[in-house]
């Protein structure tokens, strides 16, 4: 089975995560967008560790597995305000349907703190849970 898909679709996560917040006047929003590409940065890490273009460093992993868990456990607190602003992609639906939302956010805090990473094999299929997560998330929840 090729490893490449997962890793492109946390890549393509990473990179839309870094460009969303341009404009956006909402301070809580604008704190969202920040603490999603917190998230990101330390998934994309992650991802060129597993796409060979950084080395496989034990302490690197498990810090950036830290980070992603630490700023997951915080998504919740970042969404409890149903703000919105036109630069948002955050969908309402966030807010109708909180729990499913927050249980979302609780499987990539286990995904990350549950990863067991004793070298880039253990990482893919680490990388393949957490942007399995992510990704059921964002078809629900984000424009």
């Amino acid at each position: 089975m090729k490893r490449t898909a997962p890793l492109l679709i946390v890549t393509a996560l990473c990179a839309s995560a870094a460009l969303a917040h341009t404009a956006v006047q909402n301070p809580a929003v604008k704190a969202r967008m920040h603490g999603m590409e917190d998230l990101a940065r330390a998934t994309a890490t992650l991802g060129r560790i597993a796409k060979g273009e950084a080395a496989f460093d034990p302490e690197t992993v498990a810090a950036s597995l830290d980070d992603i868990k630490d700023h997951a456990a915080a998504i919740p607190g970042l969404f409890e305000t149903p703000a919105q602003d036109p630069k948002s992609e955050a969908r309402g639906v966030i807010w109708t349907n909180w729990d499913d939302f927050v249980d979302r956010s609780d499987a990539l805090v286990t995904a990350a703190a549950t990863a067991r990473v004793g070298g880039p094999d253990d990482l893919r299929a680490a990388l393949d849970r957490i942007g399995g997560t992510c990704k059921s998330c964002h078809e629900n929840y984000r424009e």
